[in-house]
């Protein structure tokens, strides 16, 4: 499987939570610090127009349904299980994993591609 490649976050920068700290602590927001602001309200808004194009522009791996799959399955020990309780409830255990497993499958089916 492919190595999935996270989205980008980005915590918008709240210059007007900042002035309201600055105020409270200082009782002031300063020129300078209202320049910093400003000029770090401006690359925020920059760094979120890129990760929102980034995002918009997203196409997710062809082998996508593998990895949703394999987080739905039922886990291998309901396997184990039902074949050891094979012998006494005559396979219904092993047929409910695989009913669940095909669940599973059918909820994330293989792109027309194959892959």
């Amino acid at each position: 499987m492919n190595d999935l490649k996270p989205l980008p976050f980005v915590e918008p920068y709240d210059g007007d939570y900042v002035r309201k700290e600055l105020i409270e602590r200082q009782g002031e927001v300063t020129p300078e610090q209202e320049a910093l602001i400003k000029e770090n309200e401006q690359a925020s808004a920059a760094r979120m127009k890129e990760a929102d194009a980034e995002i918009a522009a997203y196409e997710p791996p062809a082998d996508l349904y593998k990895y949703q799959r394999a987080s739905e399955y039922p886990p291998l020990t309901d396997l184990a299980d039902a074949i050891v309780k094979e012998p006494d409830d005559k396979g219904a255990a092993l047929e409910a994993y695989r009913v669940a497993c095909r669940a599973v499958k059918a909820k994330y089916p293989k792109p027309a591609n194959g892959r």
